[in-house]
C-alpha cells in the first residue's frame, strides 16, 4: 500500500494520458505498483482527496483531516473499520509525503 501511496507523487518527466493510470504504473524499471482489491476503497479514497494538502513553505505537510472524516464516515460500517481505513489512509499519506520530500531534494 504504501507503494501505491508513493506512486502517485513520484517524478515523471512527461505526464501525458490519465494521470490516475500513469501513477497506477511506477516511474522506474516499469514495474507496476498493484493494490489489493482490501485496499482499493481507501486507496480510491486517498486519490480522492489528492487536492486536500495542507501545504507551507516546504511543501506539502499532511491531508486535512476535516476533508477525510466525511468520506472515512460514509464508507466504515463499524467504529473498527473507521479506525482501520484512517490508519490505512495515515499509511498512503506519510508514504506520499516521503515521496514529495525525495522529489524536493532530487532538484
Amino acid at each position: 500500500m504504501k507503494a501505491a501511496g508513493a506512486a502517485l507523487y513520484a517524478k515523471e518527466e512527461d505526464v501525458s494520458g490519465n494521470p490516475f493510470l500513469a501513477a497506477l504504473a511506477a516511474r522506474q524499471e516499469d514495474e507496476c505498483i498493484e493494490v489489493w482489491p482490501e485496499n482499493w476503497e481507501v486507496f480510491a479514497m486517498f486519490c480522492a482527496l489528492q487536492t486536500q494538502w495542507s501545504v507551507g513553505m516546504g511543501g506539502a505537510t499532511g491531508l486535512r483531516y476535516e476533508a477525510a472524516y466525511p468520506l472515512i464516515d460514509r464508507a466504515a460500517k463499524t467504529e473498527e473499520e473507521w479506525s482501520d481505513m484512517f490508519e490505512d489512509l495515515r499509511v498512503l499519506e506519510m508514504a506520499a509525503l516521503k515521496q514529495m520530500s525525495e522529489n524536493r531534494s532530487d532538484k
